[in-house]
């Protein structure tokens, strides 16, 4: 059972979430941010039922396991589709963005076939572990992907000033998830810490986003940034 702090930060979180996708749909961005929308949809989903699970079944039952493990593959696969669907928006070319999809799709395969491999050859539940292995690696892949498209988000001249901050927030994001991975595992006495930050974390993310769709400035079209 968490206590009360754990509630609230996940209430905080899923209202975050929530406004974030309803804010992209109120401006009328659901188009050209659809991978964002769903991907903020369901972490809002994928939020609230955990905690109706956790308090039916407890902390450490097999339900909630495989709900968490099974669930956070999936969101890491959104957001993975959430950095390709940025690299189509800067590339801005059809045939670009034909390019970007097949690449995207033959690297996700790629990760797939590389962490098949890697859990064959260990014992135990094969699709439990393929999911733990797949998730990391995605997110590992996602990272150094959504680092790379920040440099052309920023420097390339016509990309909309919304573009560019989104860029910049995906990649500080996806760099300090793994900066926080690395502290977990250096300093596993300090991890119920760790965990606290992690979650304030996430929040920069949907708060990010909810600045960019909220404010007049960056939700125009018009401007520009120049590096």
């Amino acid at each position: 059972m968490g206590s009360p702090a754990d509630f609230a930060l996940w209430i905080v979180s899923v209202l975050l979430e929530a406004f974030a996708c309803g804010l992209i749909v109120l401006r009328g961005r659901l188009r050209r941010y659809r991978m964002l929308a769903y991907y903020f949809a369901g972490c809002a989903v994928f939020d609230s039922v955990p905690w109706k699970t956790l308090f039916h079944y407890g902390l450490n039952s097999v339900w909630y396991i495989y709900f968490y493990y099974y669930a956070d593959c999936l969101l890491k696969l959104l957001l993975y589709l959430v950095v390709v669907e940025h690299c189509g928006r800067v590339a801005d070319l059809k045939t670009a963005w034909k390019y970007v999809r097949v690449g995207s799709f033959v690297l996700a395969t790629c990760v797939g076939i590389f962490c098949s491999l890697v859990v064959a050859r260990s014992s135990g539940g094969f699709m439990t572990h393929l999911v733990v292995e797949y998730s990391q690696s995605l997110s590992l892949v996602t990272t150094a992907l959504g680092l790379i498209v920040c440099v052309p988000s920023l420097w390339k001249r016509g990309v909309l000033l919304h573009d560019c901050l989104l860029a910049f927030i995906l990649a500080s994001y996806l760099f300090l998830v793994v900066w926080q991975d690395l502290l977990r595992n250096l300093y596993p006495k300090y991890i119920s810490v760790v965990s606290y930050s992690g979650t304030l974390l996430w929040m920069m993310l949907p708060l990010g986003v909810a600045y960019i769709f909220s404010d007049p400035a960056t939700g125009n079209d018009g401007p520009y940034i120049y590096l």
